[in-house]
């Protein structure tokens, strides 16, 4: 058996790169490597952050902003939601009015429908998110 050590690419991602996916700007991705909250490495001059710490801040800030109910479902939130009428918004929302209607960046909620955190129906080769269903998955139906 070989046991020879395989070089594996890490995918890293530019300051702007990041900067997009976080919803922050460039000035706050490199303070963040500087300080070390952010794993990243200069690389001909430039920060480089490795795509999968990228993804695992993403991933801590989508479940802070998802509420949770002590008790896993919570009536006065669900009436609440019953009685306020949503005129306001259509039943298919895109990916960036899903995106606003959740409080989260357009790649995060790109990458929660693809990796099924998300519920979302697909219309021909688009993904919607359904008012309904991201409205009983925010409180913690789905």
């Amino acid at each position: 058996m070989d046991h020879t050590k395989v070089a594996t690419a890490v995918r890293t991602l530019s300051t702007k790169e990041v900067a997009v996916r976080l919803g922050i700007s460039q000035s706050k991705v490199r303070k963040d490597i500087a300080n070390g909250d952010l794993e990243g490495h200069a690389e001909h001059g430039a920060y480089r952050v490795p795509e999968a710490a990228v993804v695992a801040l993403e991933q801590a800030r989508f479940a802070e902003q998802r509420p949770t109910p002590p008790d896993g479902h919570d009536d006065t939130v669900a009436a609440e939601a019953q009685t306020q009428p949503a005129v306001d918004l259509p039943m298919l929302l895109t990916i960036e009015a899903t995106a606003k209607f959740l409080g989260l960046s357009v790649p995060t909620v790109r990458d929660a429908m693809t990796n099924g955190q998300i519920p979302f129906v697909t219309v021909g080769s688009r993904r919607y998110g359904t008012r309904p269903a991201l409205e009983a998955w925010m409180l913690g139906a789905a």
